[in-house]
């Protein structure tokens, strides 16, 4: 049985002199999970192309890493994971841009999986759809970039959604924090807003952190801790679970006026093999502005543009 995770601990200064550590390294690579459209912002392009503040989600991502490269003076890495529908103009759109800054032995590019959608009897459809990001690191060790990072001294996978333009994967608190207590996986979180909040939250099954989505508890009031997409693993790990099955998840969308079945599946499902995985909180303001429709729009804006005025 899986009970709300009640108390949380946050990232200490060692944490973060730990995490530095490891950047000046070049032991962390970053994984961006970008296969999605911007269809629900009525954006005929990849999400990653929408922009925030005169600029894209891509640059927003894209600048983190050269950033912190710099800080540093280590390359840091940064592999893309698109879908079929968008793997082309995502690469174009970087090209066009001069991968933003990126140097070409920086960035790499792979796509995620492809299933039916399903009718409601769950039955096939002859259309397929993107089957989330639960295969992430499955797909990044059969591309290639796995051996390549593995080469070059990468230790821990911080894996960011593009939709969320606060998402800093090179945050050295919580991959010091990761270090320090032998973590395999490590979740950061926040407090939910209220019980009525469309996020996965946090519980304990066993005595080890679970992630359940927020229609799967009854007691809402309960769960006080929202899962924000920001994960990381360590290399060891990935290399673990590389031929794992996955569960599916059968999500119910509407599409072109009928409603079907999304077959999904989620990384959060690989925390049943994890054998230490922690979890750090955070202010939502610090790292968590999702995109999902218009009425985001405004407000994300506006958390961005607030955090980069704090970071100046």
């Amino acid at each position: 049985m899986v009970e709300p995770l009640k108390e949380c601990s946050v990232t200490t200064p060692e944490d973060v002199e730990e995490g530095e550590k490891l950047l000046k390294a070049g032991a962390v690579g970053c994984l961006l999970l970008a296969g999605g459209e911007g269809s629900r912002l009525g954006w005929g392009e990849p999400k990653g192309s929408f922009p925030i503040q005169g600029k894209s989600l891509f640059e927003i991502a894209a600048e983190k890493v050269v950033k912190n490269s710099a800080r540093v003076k280590k390359k840091l890495q940064l592999a893309i994971m698109t879908s079929p529908r968008n793997d082309f103009a995502t690469r174009e759109f970087f090209k066009e841009n001069d991968n933003f800054g990126l140097a070409e032995q920086q960035l790499d590019f792979f796509t995620q999986e492809m299933e039916p959608l399903l009718d409601l009897s769950k039955q096939p459809l002859n259309e397929k759809g993107p089957s989330g990001n639960g295969r992430a690191l499955h797909l990044l060790s059969r591309s290639g970039i796995y051996d390549k990072w593995k080469k070059k001294g990468v230790e821990l996978i911080s894996i960011i959604p593009i939709d969320n333009p606060l998402a800093d994967p090179f945050e050295p608190g919580f991959l010091g924090a990761m270090r320090r207590e032998h973590a395999d996986v490590a979740i950061r979180v926040i407090k939910r807003e209220s019980p009525a909040e469309e996020v996965g939250v946090l519980g304990l099954e066993g005595g080890k952190l679970r992630i359940l989505e927020y229609f799967e508890v009854e007691d809402a009031e309960n769960w006080p801790f929202a899962h924000t997409g920001l994960i990381a693993f360590t290399m060891d790990f990935a290399e673990k679970v590389r031929d794992r099955e996955m569960p599916i998840h059968f999500a119910r969308k509407e599409r072109e006026g009928k409603e079907i079945f999304k077959q999904e599946t989620f990384l959060f499902d690989l925390l049943a093999f994890a054998e230490k995985p922690i979890a750090r909180l955070y202010l939502r303001e610090s790292c968590f502005a999702p995109l999902k429709s218009p009425e985001d729009i405004e407000s994300v804006c506006d958390a961005y543009a607030l955090r980069v005025k704090q970071s100046i």
